[in-house]
């Protein structure tokens, strides 16, 4: 087997990991890259039986009438931007900021910048981002029942891959939130991400991480391998190869992962599917796992990403010119 990112031969001992999102147990064979230390599987099967209706990127559907609310955009503005500091202020006390705030923030994305989400599902992001105030909106995804846009036309969501994807002049943001380890070569995909994405303007890929601690303690049963849908389980090391490749630098990244690394490795270690009925993701109070042991694994987490072993980052990556 050749490596899909480097084009190292991989010799390695086959990893047989089994499906456990929806408990169908199938077994999928994967090699990791001496070099780069990408999981990658072996066979892709067919994989419309493990993406049903159920699949939690598709469970949301939005409204037609999206549109921000006055005080909305003003909290917004105040958290990416710190504008209107008096009154956003006040209406943030309390207020958790959502994870996908601190993207924007950190990519420098203005309310009228062109954002692409590849792999984006039914759009629930980027439907935030339209409350918000952000004004085009693009959600792309194969596996899509129902194409969208809203009433205001800042937001469509289309039924199409990334090669399918040819705007004009490109966008100011693409986010690929844990959508790029279900997509077969990679290297081709971030070919097309650098003529996708405007010069100077940022890409984010959000992923699981191979040779994490998760990763390296759990083995076949580590969750995150979430067999045969993650078809390339990346690493460091092979994002910084591929970033190289397609004049992209990467400056930022940020290990996001939480406690799901533990209590879901956990379960398959003791043949429980995630969505199963003793499972604490269908029903916390059938969980076999205490309060207190799960808040020490959410501390474990922030500990490990504080260390950069956790086993999901977040890679900000500028498009730089040829």
């Amino acid at each position: 087997m050749i490596c899909k990112i480097c084009n190292t031969e991989i010799n390695s001992e086959p990893i047989n990991v089994r499906e456990m999102m929806f408990g169908l147990r199938t077994v999928h064979e994967y090699r990791e890259c001496p070099n780069c230390e990408a999981l990658q599987i072996v066979k892709i099967p067919d994989l419309g039986r493990y993406y049903p209706d159920n699949y939690y990127s598709f469970k949301k559907q939005p409204n037609a009438d999206i549109r921000p609310t006055y005080l909305r955009k003003i909290k917004s503005s105040y958290l990416l931007y710190n504008r209107n500091k008096i009154i956003g202020s006040l209406l943030s006390i309390g207020y958790r900021v959502p994870e996908y705030t601190s993207w924007l923030k950190v990519a420098g994305v203005n309310y009228d910048d062109a954002i692409l989400d590849v792999g984006s599902g039914s759009g629930d992001i980027l439907s935030q981002y339209c409350r918000a105030g952000f004004t085009d909106l693009t959600g792309i995804d194969p596996f899509l029942q129902q194409e969208f846009k809203s009433s205001n036309g800042r937001l469509k969501l289309l039924r199409k891959s990334i090669f399918d994807e040819h705007t004009p002049g490109g966008f100011d943001f693409v986010m690929l939130n844990h959508s790029f380890e279900h997509m077969d070569n990679p290297g081709l995909v971030f070919r097309r991400l650098s003529q996708l994405v405007k010069p100077g303007r940022m890409l984010l890929i959000r992923t699981p991480v191979n040779k994490s601690f998760a990763s390296k303690k759990y083995g076949i049963h580590w969750v995150d391998l979430d067999a045969p849908r993650h078809l390339v389980v990346h690493s460091v090391k092979s994002i910084g190869l591929l970033a190289n490749a397609n004049h992209f630098a990467l400056e930022r990244t940020d290990f996001d992962s939480t406690a799901f690394q533990f209590w879901g490795s956990e379960q398959y270690l003791r043949d429980i599917p995630l969505h199963d009925p003793a499972s604490l993701a269908m029903n916390k109070n059938s969980s076999l796992f205490s309060k207190m042991q799960i808040s020490k694994w959410r501390r474990l987490a922030e500990d490990l990403n504080k260390s950069g072993e956790g086993d999901q980052a977040s890679f900000y990556l500028r498009r730089i010119t040829e």
